[in-house]
């Protein structure tokens, strides 16, 4: 886990939000309950205490300008408040944050962004520079790469929410192992 998988997490619930705000704005109905979000607050709090206690004690031992690499392990006070949201996220909106769910959302994100890509390569080569495909080839492009930094969050998470549910050892597991036996979700890509 690294501070990518944070923002992961962060991106996906402020656009979930966001979206069914608007759904909700526009008179249909809210595909999450209201409480659920509410109920992540102390765990997100949780990880954003550790994250800054962390950033304080690495400035008091840091030379300034110093900083620490993108793919950096988090520490493991950040990592345990992570994976207690990520545990909350998948027990409060299974059919969003649970693993087969997020596994289905990652598949349709990842097949917009190809659809994007190639639809945009296809304008792009057929017309010219004159034509205005040319100005909607760009906008497919662009809104391809939206879908692929979605496909990527989700991915992130699924990671998390899939590891989260395996059981640790034989003989033990965590509270989405013990769900996970009750639904059996599917494995993802096979390798």
């Amino acid at each position: 886990m690294n501070a990518f998988d944070v923002r992961a997490v962060a991106w996906v619930l402020t656009r979930d939000v966001f979206a069914d705000t608007v759904r909700a704005a526009l008179g249909a109905s809210r595909r999450i309950r209201p409480g659920a979000l509410t109920a992540l607050v102390p765990q997100w709090n949780a990880l954003e205490d550790a994250q800054r206690k962390e950033r304080q004690s690495r400035r008091g031992s840091m030379s300034p300008g110093a900083r620490v690499a993108p793919g950096a392990r988090l520490p493991t006070a950040s990592a345990n408040a992570l994976d207690a949201v990520v545990q909350r996220m998948a027990a409060e909106c299974p059919e969003w944050y649970g693993a087969a769910a997020l596994w289905r959302r990652w598949r349709t994100s990842l097949l917009q962004a190809s659809i994007g890509s190639s639809s945009a390569l296809i304008l792009a080569v057929g017309s010219s520079s004159e034509s205005p495909l040319a100005d909607v080839a760009l906008v497919m492009l662009v809104m391809s790469m939206w879908c692929l930094l979605t496909t990527l969050q989700l991915w992130r998470i699924y990671r998390l929410v899939k590891r989260l549910s395996e059981p640790q050892t034989p003989h033990e597991g965590n509270a989405l192992a013990l769900e996970a036996k009750e639904n059996p979700m599917p494995r993802g890509p096979r390798s």
